[in-house]
């Protein structure tokens, strides 16, 4: 056996050794950062919510029980709530302890019909009314401000940014986003339309949520594909995020396809996996109804677009289609089966890898 000294290779051939061996560990860790990195983007962390509290009436009001429950939304430690069959919204702390509400059935000002989407931003109310077609703003007690016609329909989704304008999606429109003041005068439209195989179509699966963060920048999420844009202030498209990459998702598509296949009248539909947006400390949280029973938060960070996290709400016997988030472990949602305003927690044991 011949052992070799370090001393006895030339110090020219000892440099480039080490050399190389440097560049083997360096090239390790680099692939093993790597894998890490993928698999971390791959399998985010899941979070599991389980139903900790839950009102279906108030016994303070004429008419105390909820019914048909749509939109909600949190502001200053306060719930919003579409009381979408009743034409009111109601006004709760986050403990379900009611505090207030605003609006009667009609179609004047001050009056809802079938509101569906409430909306707070700058200490005013924003409310879509599915019945009155018309996107309605109030100041926080319930008095009139101005309101406007739009032709989405139901009035599902829309966002307002810092200075008051409204954006949403009007399937007349050959963008993806429309911007309106608060008249309803359009200001600007946006977003290039993805395109689909039967151009009769378009506009309809073209279908989109909007959301603003604090910055005004706007997401847009496709109903039917769970695709995901980020536009900036000069509405150019920072990044662009595909999740039928994700196995659930996927299958839902798969699902959505085989029925079309079926049932040739579904293409000219639009069958829903995301359904409901919401921004909340620089993370994008997407609401996705994949099976009868599969209700999941997918949480995007919003710098990149990498999905973080889901947050999977036991959605058995229940039916899921709006949401407000408190923190990454509260969330609240309104149950149109039980017609009811629900908090899900993590608990003790709800975490999973």
């Amino acid at each position: 056996m011949v052992i070799v000294h370090s001393k006895s290779i030339p110090k020219k051939f000892r440099r480039q050794f080490l050399f190389i061996i440097t560049i083997v560990i360096l090239s390790v860790v680099l692939v093993f950062s790597i894998w890490i990195y993928r698999e971390k983007r791959l399998s985010p962390e899941v979070v599991v919510l389980t139903a900790t509290k839950a009102v279906e009436e108030l016994p303070s009001l004429d008419q105390p029980i909820i019914f048909g429950p749509a939109g909600v939304a949190i502001y200053h430690n306060h719930l919003y709530v579409a009381d979408k069959k009743n034409n009111r919204i109601l006004i709760l702390d986050t403990t379900f302890s009611f505090a207030r509400h605003i609006g009667k059935k009609g179609r004047g000002p001050a009056e809802l019909e079938g509101p569906t989407t409430v909306r707070v931003r700058n200490e005013k109310l924003y409310v879509g009314e599915t019945g009155n077609q018309r996107i309605q703003i109030m100041d926080l007690q319930g008095n009139y401000i101005s309101s406007f016609a739009v032709r989405q329909s139901p009035v599902l989704n829309f966002a307002v940014s810092s200075d008051g304008f409204i954006f949403l999606h009007e399937p007349q429109s050959e963008h993806l986003v429309s911007v309106f003041d608060e008249s309803g005068t359009t200001r600007e439209s946006f977003g290039e339309l993805f395109p689909f195989d039967d151009s009769r179509m378009r506009r309809v699966k073209n279908s989109c949520l909007v959301e603003l963060d604090d910055d005004d920048n706007v997401y847009v999420a496709l109903y039917e594909r769970a695709i995901v844009r980020k536009y900036d202030k000069t509405r150019q498209v920072l990044w662009e995020n595909d999740l039928s990459s994700h196995r659930a998702v996927r299958n839902r598509l798969e699902e959505i396809k085989a029925r079309m296949a079926k049932d040739e009248r579904l293409k000219y539909g639009l069958t829903s996996v995301v359904v409901d947006v919401k921004y909340l400390d620089e993370n994008l949280f997407l609401l996705g109804t994949l099976s009868s029973t599969d209700a999941r938060i997918f949480v995007l960070n919003c710098w990149a677009g990498e999905l973080k996290a889901e947050i999977n709400i036991d959605r058995k016997n229940r039916y899921i289609f709006h949401f407000a988030v408190a923190t990454e472990d509260r969330v609240f949602f309104t149950d149109r089966l039980t017609h009811s305003i629900v908090l899900a927690e993590r608990t003790a044991s709800g975490n999973e890898r």
